[in-house]
């Protein structure tokens, strides 16, 4: 874990962690995009149907004694050079004696169905002394199986919306009509100047929504 990171998770500092975990570091090349996080914007980008990851980040996750430990942990592990992923981390804190108890390992690459964030993460949720955890680094957008940022682990506000604040739905209020996001650009058009979809048939308005705004 690079220090302006560590620091950041320590201070409590959501922009800067998510700078630092969002954009690629400067040694990273390949196919990486740039990215400006800005945690006071809409998460959900209706147009393309995508959930800003930094925003989500925000609204979602938050610091913890036990996430500033856990952080702990991972920025010693970097100074040995253990080589970790996040679904090896509940077994290096074991061997310190720190027991939790993992829930789901999972890779939004693989569920873009699902999974709107705009930027991939591959991410390891686990519970301890009664909270549940999430130990994550950000894919920058070069091949999927390489390209990942630096770990790091929050603290879950609610483990329900950790994942469904991942996903996008819309429906037509008039018609109490639930519709796929997938589906919308094959019955709808959008207005750029509204920055709404309209339905193609009814033409009333269906309706984006993602909980990654809050709850």
């Amino acid at each position: 874990m690079e220090e302006i990171l560590f620091d950041a998770l320590m201070e409590e500092n959501m922009e800067v962690v998510c700078q630092e975990m969002i954009r690629p570091q400067l040694f990273f090349t390949g196919g990486s995009k740039s990215y400006d996080v800005n945690l006071n914007k809409y998460a959900l980008d209706k147009e393309n149907f995508l959930v800003a990851i930094d925003v989500w980040m925000n609204n979602i996750l938050e610091f913890d004694e036990n996430s500033k430990m856990f952080n702990r942990f991972l920025k010693k592990a970097h100074l040995d050079n253990e080589d970790l992923l996040d679904y090896n981390v509940p077994d290096y804190f074991e061997d310190y004696g720190i027991l939790v108890d993992v829930m789901h390992i999972g890779y939004t690459y693989n569920d873009r169905d699902c999974c709107r964030l705009d930027r991939d993460i591959h991410y390891t949720v686990f519970k301890y002394d009664g909270e549940y955890y999430t130990v994550f680094r950000v894919h920058h957008g070069a091949d999927a199986r390489v390209g990942f940022g630096d770990l790091a682990c929050f603290k879950i506000r609610e483990i329900d919306y950790f994942f469904i604040s991942m996903e996008i739905s819309a429906y037509i209020q008039e018609t109490d009509e639930d519709i796929e996001w997938y589906e919308v650009e094959d019955v709808a058009t959008y207005d750029k100047e509204k920055e709404v979809w309209i339905h193609n048939e009814t033409g009333y308005e269906i309706i984006l929504y993602t909980n990654a705004d809050g709850f």
